[in-house]
C-alpha cells in the first residue's frame, strides 16, 4: 500500500462557475512535496510549487472566460498508482484563490464547452475541458489545429502555448503540467467548440 508520501504525481482541482452553473476542472502536474506543495523539479517558467501553477492556470484560463463566471481553486492532491488521494495538510494556495473571467464579446449559451487536447511525450492523450465560455472564445462549431505554437500572447493563443510548454515564439518553456500518465505535455494539439449536451440537460439550457 503506498503511503501518502509517494511522489508519483499530483493533480489540481478548480471549479468555473457562475452560481448556477458549474464545471468541476483537473489538471495533472509534476510530482511535488504533500507537506509544502513544492516540485522535485525546477521548470523554465519558473514554477516552483503547486501554488505556482494554480495561480498561472486561473490567469490565463480566467481570459477566455464570461465576466459572469470565475474559476476557483480547490486543491492539490496527490496521484499515487492512479489513484487521486488528499493531502491531510493543505498545501499553499495561490493568490488569488478565484478569479472572475475578463473575456469579451456576446455571451454564448452556459452550455458552450471548449475543448483542447494535446499529447504526452509517450503518444497519451491530454484534454482539457472549459466552460463559461465568453464570447471571444466560443467559435460554434469550428475548430483549430496545429503541430506547435501559437504566434498570440494573451487569450485562447496564451493558454494553448503554456498548455504545450512553449512561449508565442516557438521556444521551449517548460511548466509543471503533465499527463494522467505523468508525461510532458506537447502538440500537436487541437481546440475544438460545442454545446455540451449533458450541461444543457442537466441546466435546462437552450
Amino acid at each position: 500500500m503506498p503511503t501518502i508520501l509517494d511522489l508519483s504525481g499530483g493533480a489540481i482541482k478548480f471549479v468555473i462557475s457562475d452560481g448556477q452553473h458549474s464545471h468541476q476542472q483537473k489538471i495533472h502536474v509534476a510530482p511535488f512535496n504533500p507537506s509544502t506543495g513544492q516540485y522535485s523539479a525546477s521548470f523554465e517558467d519558473g514554477e516552483a510549487g503547486t501554488n505556482d501553477t494554480a495561480g498561472l492556470w486561473i490567469a490565463k484560463v480566467s481570459e477566455i472566460l464570461d465576466p459572469a463566471y470565475s474559476i476557483t481553486y480547490v486543491g492539490a492532491f496527490l496521484v499515487v498508482a492512479g489513484t487521486i488521494s488528499p493531502i491531510p495538510s493543505p498545501v499553499p494556495a495561490p493568490s488569488p484563490s478565484t478569479r472572475p473571467g475578463v473575456g469579451t464579446g456576446a455571451d454564448p449559451s452556459s452550455a458552450a464547452e471548449l475543448t483542447i487536447t494535446a499529447h504526452d511525450d509517450a503518444g497519451n492523450l491530454v484534454k482539457y475541458v472549459f466552460g463559461g465560455l465568453a464570447g471571444n472564445a466560443f467559435l460554434p462549431n469550428s475548430k483549430l489545429a496545429g503541430n506547435g505554437f501559437r504566434s498570440g500572447t494573451t487569450g485562447l493563443d496564451d493558454l494553448i502555448n503554456y498548455i504545450l510548454g512553449t512561449d508565442h515564439t516557438g521556444a521551449a518553456l517548460d511548466n509543471a503540467l503533465r499527463s494522467h500518465a505523468g508525461g510532458n505535455v506537447q502538440g500537436p494539439y487541437s481546440a475544438t467548440w460545442t454545446l455540451n449536451k449533458k450541461w444543457r440537460r442537466k441546466y435546462n439550457l437552450t
